[in-house]
């Protein structure tokens, strides 16, 4: 490699060197000592004698110096310094080079404190260190070189230094691809780039397989060859990848040459997954390749990084939105460079309109403070920090207090670029300030207790009301803590807690609290407490006012207790009541059984109206359902004063009838005499119906279970006992009435064949808490075997134990044997099927053969005679053998697609069809009509290729044969659209057409709709068949003279 480019590559390094010095590296007056060690396959790049770069730069006042190590004779200029003669800096290199070994294993950055460095012995050069920092230079995972820091003050962090990294790495790695193009067409150096570069090399079969991986590959995911050659590339890419590589790698199959980059996470040995930037190439045509080449590199850091700023820029945002002023950035010209959420709420509190960046401050000043702002902007603006607090009165009448800050702001040079203004409005704190003013000249002279107490909470006076109140004296009171000093068991800690976080917070506050006098007897204060803030805004001390309002709270407890109890009760009966009156139908009625009192859901069960019942005899609802002894038994009870409840039947004014659970209450005068009944009816009417449809519905099941030979049965595991219905009795054939069989008994009844089955279904079932289902024999006590169904359901109880088994149990005898015949006459039918498809093959094949043997000897015998009576009767013969072997081959294909499964593969229907145009050239009037073919695909179509060519042959030398001479243009027309539902296939025509009475038997087996037809009648009815083999369908449309059109619609065949 020449020199020219070594020179580049360390032009290259040493300047992205001068821009991190000047923008991160450099402390004010720090000098820096940066030295550049490149491992060995940089160093082939640019062969240095001794596989470093030494740069040295000092910042502040001192002279810049650049030494190259591996300088040449010739001594280049770097960096428009001139550099030194040949020599080695006094570094103890020993020391340093086991450092560089260090971070290029790790591939991490260090930072050593009080480095040991040799002393500058003969030399000019003002060299002083300290510390010492290391960082990698990485292209992907390679480590291509070190960078070393020597300075003597270090005022960065390992994850400070850590971000210079990728910075560094990306001028060396692109220095490093510059290499690789310009010795690219050396097939050595190739070589080698191969086998030492970072980049995976992959080579991929046209089904994804893994042809070749170069090292690269290895050292990045840890397989071993035998772990990934052969294997599919599909089959190590993350799950959620897979379609949006896959949709690529397709792209890729259908153009030759480089396709579009992807990104995926790929599986390393351990599990992980790494992102990956991944672009092909298609080189399948190439001869000695034959694959599909990717390029892929380890984009997983990048990707972190690039999250880590997009996050951190959007934390900075929020940051800045979320400080308490409004913070305005503002260059020279005092335009605004960037504004906070709280800049742009004052603009539209103050202006009333949006303000935002680019627009000049001048405009939102207020007009009376402008000298002022533009004086304290240009003294931030020469370097000086100002603050100060000022009243601000605006136009539209606004009075604000803000505390002002002016701020230079610096760039990466030292240079000033812009002036931070931050106003924090403080308006509410003098407003407090004011009021406490005020405050302060009557606490003297109130009867409330004052007191005043420094910024940590200790008492520094308290007035003659807090004196008198407390019980303690002034000098006791001085030097306490108000809480230690008042506060008791009664005191709520709740409360103390809002007071102690509001006095941390430096907030006000208002709240009632308990205290204690000197005498130990508690009160109820009314506190309020305010902050006081000094001249600078600085929390100075605290003043609290305090009433004793101990005789309100007492009176207001009373109140409560007693309002409380009243509501109670009323709640209480009034609940009572509604709850009663939504539910229930309540009616009172005197010693004679007139209704006194009905309420409203009474009515509107009964239908009658309110006046329609009140002085009616309470027997007016009644229906005429129970006995005189029902009703004379339930007066009798109540004459006794004693309640009676039953369930009473009722007829209402429209006829229909309700049932009600009654409950009749004798209401007693102070004498313990009966004046009055209260009942209380509950609706039962739906549970009465529920009632008599399931003494019916168990009448109908018991039934309609004899009828069906359908039993229940059941094991209650606790009792170990068996119940059947009475079917299942019948359907085992034994007698009812001599009861039920046991547990253990019951087992003889099943075939022992099948009884293995049966209890291995059952005890799974009861496992997985699930149902089952198992056909089994049973042995009848006349020696024969009947087939039953038996379905059981096990029953647990909420701890997880077995109870019960529960189910039912069919007689399927008939059908069973009904199946075992159909499955004996079905294997039959196959037997014949088979033997038919050897049969038609036989005959085809058989008949096909000698047909071909006469079209040879007719062809011979044409070229041998002259007489044009022998050669029209031998056309004639020819033409007799054609039709025939046409039938033989229509017969054939309809064996094959009866007897052939549907075969799957991607179709090219524009190939499709002009093989099968071509394959019909040599019809007759073939070349006079006009064929226009046209193929939309959205997606590919899959079917199956043989039944395609079948019926689409079969249409088209349709098409052609019945053709209309005596049209000018004859033509057919062939569209097909392909979309994610399938294909759809016109093939139209303007030939002979179809009369309509024959259309609908043209699909028939041997019809012929037309006296010119010279065919079998058997190739629409094949076409037909394939279709509905294809789970297709096919339409037809004609009109005679007008022409004739087929639509087909096939879906995919997955």
């Amino acid at each position: 490699m020449n020199n020219d480019y070594s020179i580049d590559l360390q032009q290259a390094l040493l300047n992205e060197l001068n821009k991190l010095q000047n923008k991160l590296l450099a402390g004010k007056g720090t000098p820096v000592t940066i030295i550049l060690e490149l491992t060995e396959y940089i160093t082939e790049y640019t062969q240095s004698d001794y596989g470093f770069i030494i740069k040295v730069k000092h910042t502040g006042s001192y002279p810049s110096y650049q030494h190259i190590a591996a300088a040449t004779s010739e001594q280049k200029t770097l960096t428009g310094t001139s550099v030194l003669p040949k020599q080695i800096l006094p570094i103890d290199h020993c020391a340093v080079k086991a450092l560089l070994d260090e971070v290029v294993n790790t591939n991490k950055a260090l930072i050593h404190h009080e480095y040991p460095l040799t002393g500058v012995q003969g030399t000019e050069l003002p060299v002083s260190a300290n510390n010492l920092i290391a960082i990698p230079l990485a292209f992907e995972d390679t480590v291509l070189g070190v960078l070393v820091l020597l300075n003597d003050t270090c005022p960065y962090h390992l994850d400070t230094v850590s971000l210079l990294k990728p910075a560094i790495s990306t001028c060396a790695a692109i220095c490093m691809n510059m290499a690789g193009e310009a010795s690219f067409n050396d097939s050595d150096l190739f070589s080698l780039l191969i086998e030492n570069s970072s980049d995976i090399l992959t080579i991929l079969n046209s089904d994804g397989t893994i042809r070749y991986e170069s090292p690269a590959f290895y050292k990045v995911f840890g397989y071993t060859k035998s772990q990934v050659i052969g294997k599919n590339v599909f089959s190590f890419i993350h799950s959620e990848d897979v379609d949006k590589v896959m949709n690529v790698f397709t792209k890729a199959l259908l153009v030759s040459g480089e396709n579009e980059p992807v990104e995926c996470r790929f599986a390393t040995a351990s599990g992980e997954y790494i992102i990956l930037e991944a672009i092909g190439n298609n080189m399948l045509s190439h001869e000695a390749i034959q694959g599909i080449i990717v390029t892929s590199r380890n984009i997983t850091e990048r990707k972190r990084i690039e999250t880590e700023l997009r996050n951190s820029k959007a934390h900075l945002s929020a940051l800045v939105d979320a400080f308490p002023q409004a913070d305005f950035l503002l260059d020279k010209d005092y335009k605004i460079i960037k504004l906070n959420a709280l800049a742009k709420k004052y603009i539209r509190l103050v202006w009333k309109k949006e303000g935002g960046e680019g627009e000049s401050m001048l405009n939102y000043s207020n007009p009376t403070d402008l000298p002022h702002f533009q004086n304290s902007f240009k003294r931030a603006y020469a370097g000086e920090r100002i603050s100060y607090e000022r009243e601000l009165r605006y136009a539209n009448g606004l009075v604000l207090w803000f505390e002002l800050q002016y701020m230079p702001v610096y760039n990466i040079s030292g240079e000033i670029y812009a002036v931070s203004f931050i106003a924090y409005d403080i308006t509410s704190r003098k407003k407090n300030e004011l009021e406490l003013s005020k405050l302060s000249l009557v606490a003297k002279h109130t009867d409330n207790a004052v007191i005043i107490t420094d910024k940590n909470g200790i008492i520094e006076w308290v007035n003659e009301g807090f004196i008198r109140i407390s019980g303690y004296s002034f000098e006791e009171a001085i030097g306490q803590k108000p809480g230690k000093l008042l506060q008791g068991p009664l005191t709520e800690p709740e409360k103390v807690n809002y007071m102690s976080q509001c006095i941390a917070n430096g907030e006000s506050f208002k709240t009632e609290i308990i205290n204690y006098k000197k005498s130990g007897q508690p009160y109820w204060l009314s506190i309020s407490v305010s902050p006081v803030y000094d001249e600078n805004g600085n929390l100075s001390r605290f003043i609290a006012v305090e009433s004793d309002i101990s005789d309100r709270k007492e009176l207001e407890q009373h109140k409560q207790q007693v309002e409380q109890s009243f509501y109670q009760a009323y709640n209480r009966l009034e609940n009572y009541k509604n709850a009663l009156d939504r539910s229930a139908l309540i009616s009172i009625k005197d010693l004679s059984g007139k209704l006194i009192h009905v309420n409203e859901f009474y009515c509107k069960i009964s239908k009658y109206g309110r006046k329609e019942l009140i002085g009616k005899h309470y027997s007016l609802v009644h229906a005429e359902y129970h006995s005189r002894a029902f009703y004379a038994n339930m007066w009798q009870i109540l004459q006794e004063g004693k309640l009676w409840r039953g369930e009473i039947k009722n007829q209402a004014k429209d006829g229909s009838f309700f049932w009600v659970d009654t409950i009749i209450n004798p209401i007693l005068n102070q004498q313990g005499k009966i004046i009055q009944y209260l009942t209380i009816m509950y609706e039962i009417t739906d549970r009465k119906k529920a009632e008599e449809k399931i003494i019916e519905s168990e009448a109908f099941l018991k039934d309609t279970q004899k009828a069906a030979l359908i039993g229940n049965w059941e094991i209650r595991l606790p009792e170990n006992k068996l119940i059947w219905s009475e079917a299942t009795f019948l359907i085992y054939g034994l007698d009812i009435f001599k009861g039920t069989p046991t547990i253990e008994e019951s087992y003889q009844y099943y075939h022992p064949d099948d009884y293995a089955l049966l209890r291995n279904e059952a005890k799974l079932a009861t496992q997985r808490c699930d149902s089952y289902n198992v056909d089994v024999r049973i042995l009848l006590p006349d020696g024969t075997t009947k087939y039953v169904n038996i379905i059981g359901k096990p029953i647990v109880r909420p701890d997880g134990k077995l109870t019960r088994l529960r189910g039912t149990i069919m007689d399927i005898d008939d059908r069973k044997k009904n199946e075992l015949r159909l499955a004996k006459q079905n294997e039959e039918l196959t037997k014949l099927n088979t033997e038919l498809d050897r049969f038609v093959y036989s005959v085809s094949h058989n008949l096909r053969a000698p047909l071909t043997s006469i079209l040879g000897l007719i062809n011979i015998t044409k070229f041998s005679t002259e007489s044009e009576t022998h050669l029209k009767y031998l056309s004639l013969m020819e033409k007799s053998i054609h039709k025939l072997d046409a039938t033989i081959h229509e017969i054939n294909d309809y064996s094959r697609n009866a007897r052939l499964e549907v075969e799957k593969e991607e179709i090219d229907f524009d190939k499709l069809f002009k093989g099968i145009i071509e394959n019909h050239a040599y019809m007759e009037g073939a070349s006079k009509i006009n064929i226009e073919l046209q193929v939309s695909a959205s997606s590919g179509f899959y079917s199956d290729k043989s039944r395609l060519l079948v019926i689409l042959n079969n249409l088209l030398s349709n098409a052609i044969k019945y053709h209309d001479l005596d049209k000018e243009s004859p033509f057919i027309k062939i569209h097909v659209t392909i979309d994610s539902a399938g294909a759809h296939i016109f093939i139209g025509d303007n030939g002979l057409g179809i009369d309509s009475q024959y259309q609908e038997r043209v699909f028939d087996m041997f019809f012929r709709a037309s006296n010119q037809a010279t065919g079998s009648g058997l190739g629409l009815y094949i076409v037909k068949e394939s279709v509905s083999k294809l789970q297709g369908t096919i339409t037809l449309q004609s009109e005679p003279d007008q022409g004739t059109s087929f639509t087909i619609i096939l879906p995919h065949q997955q």
